[in-house]
């Protein structure tokens, strides 16, 4: 009987980036390379924003997922790819997931929503409403936020984190808005990968 060796599986990291952003930008590169380091094979995740809601974003990326499956997998998502990682999560068994500033267009968050929202187009926001925050996932998580973003955003970050039954964690990023790039940003999902 011939005995196979049994190589460990390796980790995967799933990137989703930001509305209108895509992984070739520099921060989502400098992600990449420092997951690569420590070992990850990165999947980027790059969705059509044009024209399309949270519901066709989230099924691009269900289908990617499916692609590369969800074994010793992690997934990362920034503001809207952020939402797409949160409910990504309640379908697949991710061992870690990074919601990095995630953006507060849930259905329970569309009524203290200035109306500049509209900007972002009735569809779209018709389609929020078919989403509320998921209150019963396990899934180790780490969440991040600015300390100079959006108070509303900020506030709605902390809850969701509360919410959370997984294993978690919430940074607060010192000196940075609603910016992957920055720095200080960028070196906490570092220290966090």
């Amino acid at each position: 009987m011939l005995i196979a060796n049994i190589l460990p599986m390796k980790k995967k990291l799933y990137i989703i980036p930001g509305f209108g952003e895509t992984t070739k930008d520099k921060p989502y590169k400098e992600i990449q390379k420092n997951a690569k380091d420590k070992g990850y094979e990165v999947i980027p995740i790059d969705l059509s924003w044009s024209r399309n809601t949270m519901s066709d974003w989230i099924r691009e990326a269900r289908e990617k997922v499916l692609e590369y499956g969800d074994n010793n997998s992690s997934i990362l998502g920034f503001s809207f790819g952020a939402f797409v990682a949160v409910e990504l999560s309640k379908e697949f068994s991710f061992k870690k997931i990074f919601v990095c500033s995630l953006s507060p267009y849930y259905s329970e968050d569309l009524k203290f929503m200035p109306k500049v929202i509209i900007r972002h187009g009735k569809k779209r926001v018709a389609d929020f409403k078919k989403y509320k925050f998921p209150a019963n996932i396990k899934i180790k998580a780490v969440f991040m936020v600015g300390d100079s973003e959006w108070k509303f955003a900020q506030k709605r970050v902390g809850e969701r984190f509360k919410k959370w039954k997984g294993t978690k964690s919430l940074k607060i990023i010192n000196d940075s808005n609603h910016d992957i790039g920055n720095p200080e940003y960028l070196k906490e999902i570092k220290k966090e990968l």
